[in-house]
Parts: C-alpha cells; sequence; structure tokens
C-alpha cells in the first residue's frame, strides 16, 4: 500500500482525529458491535460504526476471525488525554482551517467536504488485522483495516472518486457496492452499511469485512485501552520458535499476547499468557535479559523516540501466576512531552499535511 490512496486517506483521517464525542450525526447508525475485555489467560452481531463504549467496538464487529495479530486504536480517546486534547486538538484545529498547499491536501479537503466528513469529530476508532505475518515476503502479509465513527453512509466512495486526481485506482461494483481498488490491485476500499470505511486486501475478504459478526470477539480486544495488541498463540509459538531467537525455549508453551497501552492511567503492559508458572518465569527472566540490553544507551537529543526510551528505560518484567508480565508507568511529563513534539510536527506541515488523496 506504500504511497497509495488507501495509505494516505489512513494518514489523513487517523492524524486529525479528534476526541468530541457527540451524538452521532442524523444518518448514522447507533448500535455496535460486543467485544469483552482481555486478559492473557456469545455470539452477536451489529449493524452500525459508532465510537466504542461499554466494551463495544464497531470497528472490531468488521475484522475476520483469522488474524496473526488485532490492533484496535481508540483515535478519539487518545485525544481525549488532557495533554493531547489541550495542545494537540487545538493544532489540528489550526490546521483545518488553513489552506491546503499542494494540490494533494486540496483533494483531501475536497474529499472531506463532499464525504460530509470532520475529522476533528467523525474518526473514532481503527482496527485492523493482520495475517500471514510469518510469510518469507513481505508483499505476501495480508491486512484488512476498518476505520469507524460517525460517517454517512454510501458517501465516502463517490467522494473518493470524484476527488482523488493523483491517485492511480480504479472504481469497480461488487455486489452493487462501489470498490475502489488501487492501481496494483492488492487493496480494496469499500463503506459498510453501517458507515464504517473498510479496507482489505481481496474482493473476498472486503466482502466478508462489509459485513458484521462476532468473528473477533475470541481475541478478547481490551477496549478500555488507548491502544490494543492481541497475538494469538499459534503464531507467537512460530515467531518465537525461529532460529536465532532467544525465546525458543518457551515457543511451544505460549498461549496469547495483550499489549495494552492506557494513555488516561497513563501506563503500558504487555503480558504473556503461558500453560504454566515455571513457563512464565522462564519467559520472564529471558526477556528482562533481551530488554537490558536493548536499553542500553540513549536515544539522540531531539529524536521523536527519546521519551519513549526515557519511559521504557522504568520497566519491571516479572511473572505473575502463568502470564510473563512487562509494565511500564508513564509520567504524566513525558506525554506533555510526547504532545509538544507532536505540536511541532502539525505545525512544521506533519505527515498529515502533505499526503491528501494520491500516489
Amino acid at each position: 500500500m506504500k504511497r497509495s490512496l488507501f495509505a494516505s486517506f489512513v494518514v489523513v483521517t487517523a492524524l486529525t482525529a479528534c476526541s468530541k464525542k457527540e451524538a452521532p450525526k442524523e444518518g448514522a447508525a447507533t448500535a455496535a458491535a460486543s467485544a469483552p475485555a482481555a486478559s492473557a489467560s456469545g455470539p452477536t452481531t451489529t449493524t452500525a460504526s459508532q465510537p466504542a463504549a461499554g466494551g463495544k467496538s464497531a470497528a472490531l464487529a468488521h475484522l475476520p476471525g483469522k488474524c496473526d495479530a488485532v490492533t484496535r486504536i481508540d483515535l478519539a480517546g487518545i485525544l481525549g488525554v488532557p495533554a493531547f486534547k489541550s495542545k494537540v486538538v487545538p493544532a489540528l484545529e489550526e490546521m483545518k482551517k488553513g489552506e491546503p498547499k499542494d494540490e494533494k491536501a486540496k483533494e483531501a479537503k475536497a474529499f472531506l467536504a463532499d464525504a460530509g466528513i470532520d475529522p476533528l469529530t467523525d474518526v473514532k476508532e481503527i482496527a485492523v488485522c493482520l495475517r500471514d505475518l510469518n510469510a518469507a515476503n513481505p508483499a505476501d502479509q495480508k491486512i484488512t483495516l476498518v476505520i469507524a465513527g460517525t460517517f454517512k453512509p454510501g458517501a465516502v466512495v463517490p467522494a473518493l472518486e470524484k476527488n482523488a486526481k493523483s491517485g492511480k485506482y480504479t472504481v469497480e461494483e461488487l455486489d452493487g457496492t462501489k470498490v475502489i481498488v488501487d492501481g496494483s490491485k492488492t487493496m480494496f476500499l469499500a463503506q459498510a452499511s453501517d458507515g464504517a470505511i473498510v479496507m482489505s486486501y481481496s474482493k473476498e475478504s472486503l466482502t466478508d469485512s462489509l459485513k458484521t459478526s462476532d468473528a473477533a470477539a475470541a481475541f478478547n480486544v481490551p477496549v478500555d485501552a488507548s491502544i490494543a495488541v492481541v497475538m494469538p498463540g499459534e503464531f507467537l509459538k512460530t515467531a518465537m520458535a525461529g532460529k536465532g531467537s532467544p525465546f525458543a525455549a518457551q515457543a511451544d508453551k505460549t498461549q496469547r499476547a495483550v499489549l495494552a497501552l492506557h494513555l488516561a492511567k497513563p501506563d503500558l503492559e504487555l503480558r504473556v499468557g503461558m500453560t504454566d508458572d515455571k513457563s512464565a518465569t522462564e519467559l520472564a527472566g529471558a526477556a528482562k535479559m533481551i530488554f537490558g540490553q536493548m536499553m542500553q544507551g540513549e536515544a539522540p537529543q531531539g529524536d521523536p523516540m527519546a521519551p519513549v526510551m526515557a519511559v521504557l528505560k522504568t520497566a519491571t518484567i516479572d511473572s505473575k501466576g502463568t502470564d510473563a508480565v512487562l509494565s511500564v508507568a508513564i509520567p504524566a511529563e513525558k506525554l506533555d512531552e510526547l504532545a509538544t513534539m507532536m505540536v511541532e510536527s502539525i505545525k512544521n506541515g506533519g505527515p498529515a499535511a502533505g499526503g491528501a488523496l494520491g500516489q
């Protein structure tokens, strides 16, 4: 998807989403799918796209059940965190008011207007399913991505078709639904009946993902997290058993892993479930040694990873029952530092400013 219509669209919408949680617009549906909270250790369906709340996620409801990793990003919640709300949101609002500086930015602005999307209020969450992550050729890895929010059903594809002049794509029909197809015919975009925007690697996968189900509920993605990543045991075992892996001895005892970043607390936790206490203790010991080596040295001054590295150096790694757990308490001042860096990026053009809908 590099430099494609689809990647650009995700960047534009994701980086300009904000936390204002208002009632859904007229014409947008209001129900959402059920997705239980997760830990390392009843089917429902949905017909609507809206912000996640009370253990529900409209974006996850569109994901398939077979994934090597599932990620959910609570865009609205992230920019609702005080440090971001007070600094980043105003900067994004100013950017939105500004005049486009190039052709792609003009296309993006026209697209959003025609689609009836206000990126500062309408984009709520993103869910991603990654498959075949162990493929020798990265091109064989597969992705399904869902953007959920308060979108007008049926408006996105016509707006893209009208305004994405610099992008290489075609428009096709799939069972009566208009679909945007990238130039390499390896990614397809359409809008579900509930308004959710769905991208996937094949027409067949797109067809399935335009529907909603409880398939992703089996991953137990924690919807209270700002960012959550879940990896089932099948993929983890293969990855950990790879040649040269320091965790090969524990690979066959791995159950699943859950990474949860809570910016409201704020803290980060990586929890890997094992089959027994001994395996969890052994994995924690190996991880502690490797992590200590990784955290040696300092990030260069001005490096955007500097505040992240500083926080990770305070991480603790231990075993808790059958789980190996990495925990990090994030100081409030580090969030302020990160927010300030984001504001500077936005003021200097930022990744969203130049990438509209093309290339």
